[in-house]
């Protein structure tokens, strides 16, 4: 039994330095406008197949401040192509849901929006279509949190795929 929870420990702590490993940890940005949620970077899911990495979802992080508060709507907006993605709750077990559906986040709690990519989008029509992004979350107190990520930034994150078309690669002698 020891055997099998030290496997399970050991494949966790795997699983988390690979998560690391594959999404940096990105400098705030410099234009973030103070809000009662502490939003962090972006974070995405992904999957891929013999032509490449396909993108499923992007999403931001935060941690509720010391009051509840209430979303009524949150939305990515490319600065690229005007196309908007409206964000839901990642409720865990609850699924997702749309932040107008979402009873108050407590006090000190963690949240989750994501903005599902349906059908997928491959790497490079992501950075071609979504290379700039604005994180829009308007609270029911009518405040409004807004935070861009630069094409700087998002050319970070995905600089470590091979099929992203960013940065030098290695190449095959011919």
């Amino acid at each position: 039994m020891t055997r099998q929870r030290n496997a399970a420990q050991a494949e966790a702590a795997r699983q988390q330095a690979a998560a690391q490993a594959t999404q940096p940890n990105l400098p705030p940005s410099t234009q973030a406008v103070a809000g009662p949620i502490d939003w962090g970077g972006l974070n995405w899911g992904q999957s891929g197949d013999s032509s490449g990495t396909i993108f499923r979802w992007l999403g931001v992080s935060g941690r509720v401040g010391p009051s509840p508060i209430q979303i009524k709507r949150a939305y990515l907006q490319s600065d690229l192509t005007g196309e908007r993605r409206d964000m839901l709750i990642d409720g865990g077990y609850a699924g997702r849901f749309a932040p107008d559906d979402a009873n108050p986040i407590p006090a000190g709690a963690p949240i989750t929006l994501v903005a599902p990519f349906d059908p997928p989008l491959r790497i490079r029509d992501f950075v071609s279509q979504w290379g700039k992004i604005d994180f829009v979350v308007e609270y029911e107190n009518a405040e409004q949190f807004v935070k861009i990520f630069g094409e700087e930034q998002i050319h970070q994150m995905l600089s470590n795929f091979p099929d992203s078309g960013i940065g030098p690669r290695p190449t095959k002698k011919q």
